[in-house]
Parts: structure tokens; sequence; C-alpha cells
């Protein structure tokens, strides 16, 4: 690779950013905590352009499918991610039990007053109904997800797209050049992401320090090798089966994991990965339904990390 191409590369472009995010939080600590409110606004202008992105995607794939068709791909992608998800659950409690992250770890006393105490004793009380509970988990998930409402919303109005003919001949082509005109805007702003990087790792870098995080690498070691151990052994073996190479995948999408462990913002990745799945042979109006299903549905690391943080 010359020196050009690797300067354009989006994926080293982040790692450099990275890397001088760590160096100007150590050497420039309070400049680098005020540095915050990049990251935060990157993330809140990729979320806010991105939804709409997500809607009127799911929204032209619904309507340009058979029913039979999306039909036997929601049961398939349905029993595929109910098996995923019990899968990256049942490899983050077996990362925990394996390499004990908590062990020795002594937290401090937590000094409650009484009124404090009273309020988190009736709150656990009343949250031990499962209906309560269970409605207040649904609605806190579908307030602050990015992608489930829009979804929903997206495959309602496929779904009426598809069935009156003469509103899909009507709106389907606006449709089309609106979600032309937000991808186009979505990668222009996807340019800023090594800024955002840089301020982001600068600002917990400026914020906690080198060595307030040493209590942490055991955790943060021990959720990357689980990781990497889900993805090299059950990844690994689905791209196998499906006729693909795991490495030349994980190489193909390097650019999009980067962006992810560089922003923190894994909605970001979204519309590129539709670009480059539907240039792997994909189906494009299922990449475009399943996809962000998936983002919705099938958070594989988000399961790994969870379970093992609990035991943690």
């Amino acid at each position: 690779m010359t020196a050009q191409r690797l300067w354009t590369s989006p994926t080293w472009q982040i790692m450099f950013a990275l890397l001088c995010g760590v160096g100007a939080g150590v050497l420039a600590p309070e400049q680098a905590v005020a540095l915050r409110f990049i990251g935060d606004l990157f993330v809140d202008a990729v979320k806010l352009f991105v939804g709409p992105v997500i809607f009127l995607t799911v929204t032209l794939a619904i309507a340009s499918l058979r029913g039979a068709e999306l039909g036997a791909a929601s049961l398939t992608a349905f029993l595929y991610f109910e098996a995923l998800s019990l899968l990256s659950l049942m490899a983050g409690v077996a990362g925990a039990l394996l390499f004990q992250p908590g062990a020795g770890l002594v937290l401090p006393p937590v000094h409650m007053t009484a009124q404090a105490a009273a309020h988190a004793t009736a709150h656990a009380a009343q949250s031990t109904a499962f209906a309560p509970g269970f409605a207040d988990v649904a609605l806190r998930t579908a307030t602050h997800s990015v992608a489930l409402p829009l979804l929903v919303a997206g495959i309602a109005c496929g779904l009426l797209l598809a069935r009156r003919p003469g509103l899909y001949m009507h709106w389907t082509p606006r449709v089309a050049a609106l979600s032309g005109a937000l991808f186009a805007l979505v990668k222009t702003l996807l340019k800023l992401a090594p800024l955002a990087a840089f301020a982001s790792i600068a600002f917990i870098v400026g914020k906690y320090g080198l060595g307030s995080l040493t209590p942490l690498l055991k955790l943060l070691g021990a959720l990357y090798a689980t990781t990497f151990a889900f993805v090299v052994l059950v990844l690994g073996a689905i791209a196998a089966a499906c006729g693909a190479h795991p490495w030349r995948l994980l190489v193909y999408l390097r650019d999009e994991l980067v962006l992810v462990f560089g922003t923190a913002a894994s909605v970001a990745s979204i519309p590129p990965l539709i670009g480059k799945l539907t240039r792997l042979g994909g189906a494009p109006a299922l990449v475009q339904v399943l996809l962000p299903v998936g983002f919705s549905f099938n958070l594989n690391g988000s399961s790994i990390y969870l379970s093992l943080t609990l035991l943690f």
C-alpha cells in the first residue's frame, strides 16, 4: 500500500486519530476533557441522519419484496437471530467464568441515607411485578433505540405501498431519490469520524487517566478475548458454511469495524455496510431489510458484554 493510499484509508485515519487522542489526553488532560462535545456532536449528527436512512431504506425494500419472499426471509432471519443471541449470551458467561475478570476486585462501601434506602427498597418491590417491569423495559427500549421505532414505521409504510399499486408507483421514485440524497449526506458526515474518534479518546484519557483504567484492563481483555473467540468459532463457521472466507470478510469490512470501534456509534456503519454487502452479492432488498433488523435484534457484541459484565 502506497503512502497516499495509506493516508486516505478510513481505517488508518481513525487508528492514527486514536493514537493522537491518547497522546493529547496524557499531555494536556484539561484541554482534552473540553473536546468531549466534538464526539457527542458527531454521534448525535449520525443518529439524526441515519434514522431517516433506515426508515426510507426499509420502506423501499419491503415495498419491492413479494409477500412469500419476505415471509421466508423473515422466518429464517428470526431463527438465526434467536440462535446467535443465545450463543452470544452463553459465550459471555463462559468468558466470565474462564477469565474471572472481577476476581480480587474490592469496591468501596456504598453509604446511603435512610431516605435513599427506603426509596431503593420501594422501587425494588415495585419492579417485582412482571407486567409493569416488562412494560417499563419495553418502553425504555422503544424510546432510547435509534433504529427500532423507525424500523417498525418503515415496515408499516413498506407494506402499505406494496398493497397499493397506485401509491407504489407514485411514491417509490421520490422515496428512492430522498434515500439516495441522505446516503450521500451520511457518507460525507462519516469523513469526520477520525476527528470524533480523536476527541472521544482524548476525553476518556484526559478525564480518567491511563492509571485509573488499570483495574478495568482485565475486564476489557476478557471481553475482547471472548468476542474474538466468538467471531472465529461461531461467526467464522457460519461464514465458511455460506462459502465465504472469514478472514477475507473481516478485511473487507475493516473500515466499518474500525469506525464502530473508534466512535462507539454502531449505527454509523449501517449505510456503508448496506453498500458493501450489496456489492458482495446480497440481494439489495433483503440487505436493506435484514441489516437494520439485525442491528435491533441481533446485537451479539452487546449480549457478550452484558452477560460478561453482569458476572463481573
